[in-house]
């Protein structure tokens, strides 16, 4: 949506060119948050916050807000720019990862049955990046086998530049986040896949190793052609 349909959802105004964005902020609260915001921007700062409306009991909406500074051709700051993201649907895969976590954490005999019968594909991979296990839904999804998928090394033999870099942040940061096509190395086979990337950490918080939870939203990207068509 545009950030004037995303101010009507979450402020329930029409914006117009040429009005004061404070203004349309009803909340005191809200309004002397987003003045700081602007203040920090024009200040020549870059940053990204995180934000989330709606009432927990319900539904939530994420967003991610990401704030810079625009100069003209003097390098002199004229203005800012913020570009609102919905994020939610990848929140809430972040929320299902972090679940299926807790539940393999409680229970190892749990762990192997969410595991062998997740409908989500689950891979682990080392250190290093090379895959050391998969679930037959991964290998499902991308139409591969087991035997071609273990000891593959992501970082070094994936041409997808964005899940490669996805990989190298989760062993770095521990947590990163790929939705979009896929075209499996060992099968050719293009997939539209949503996909979660987890770091695994030692006792001392070292991240040691990797998984990551992958879901086939292909159906969901036909029927969502369909509709906008």
């Amino acid at each position: 949506p545009s950030h004037k349909q995303t101010m009507k959802a979450i402020w329930g105004v029409d914006i117009e060119i040429g009005k004061n964005m404070l203004e349309y902020i009803g909340k005191d609260k809200g309004r002397k948050k987003a003045k700081e915001n602007f203040d920090k921007a024009l200040k020549g700062k870059r940053f990204t916050l995180y934000e989330e409306y709606g009432k927990k009991r319900l539904s939530r909406t994420f967003y991610e807000n990401r704030y810079s500074p625009v100069f003209d051709e003097n390098n002199k700051i004229i203005g800012l720019s913020v570009y609102v993201i919905n994020i939610t649907e990848r929140k809430n895969a972040e929320q299902k990862i972090e679940d299926l976590l807790k539940e393999i954490q409680q229970s190892e005999a749990k762990y192997k049955t969410l595991f062998s019968e997740s409908p989500f594909g689950v891979l682990y991979f080392d250190k290093n990046s090379v895959i050391i296990d998969c679930n037959d839904a991964f290998v499902k999804i991308i139409s591969s086998s087991k035997e071609a998928l273990i000891g593959l090394n992501m970082i070094h033999k994936l041409k997808n530049k964005k899940i490669v870099t996805a990989v190298k942040v989760t062993l770095k940061q521990g947590l990163a986040y790929y939705e979009g096509d896929y075209k499996s190395i060992t099968s050719n086979k293009t997939t539209s896949i949503r996909t979660i990337f987890k770091g695994l950490r030692n006792k001392n918080g070292e991240i040691i190793a990797g998984m990551a939870l992958v879901e086939d939203v292909s159906e969901k990207k036909k029927s969502q052609s369909i509709i906008e068509d």
